[in-house]
């Protein structure tokens, strides 16, 4: 099963501003998202319902799965 990404503006504006290689790896794990929402090193943040939050590096992605 596949999913369906989207990504607001601030967040495709802030991608756009890292450094080329970080863009690279970040955009690399996000579209995997796509094929499992759910990967092991994930984790729920709690208090926000449906959000998560999926470390690349020193970077934090955070989505949500609706």
């Amino acid at each position: 099963m596949s999913f369906t990404l989207y990504t607001t503006t601030r967040a495709s504006r802030e991608l756009e501003r890292l450094p080329v290689e970080a863009k690279k790896r970040i955009s690399f794990r996000i579209e995997r998202l796509a094929a499992n929402p759910f990967p092991r090193d994930t984790a729920k943040l709690k208090g926000l319902g449906d959000a998560y939050r999926l470390r690349v590096g020193k970077y934090r992605v955070l989505y949500r799965v609706v």
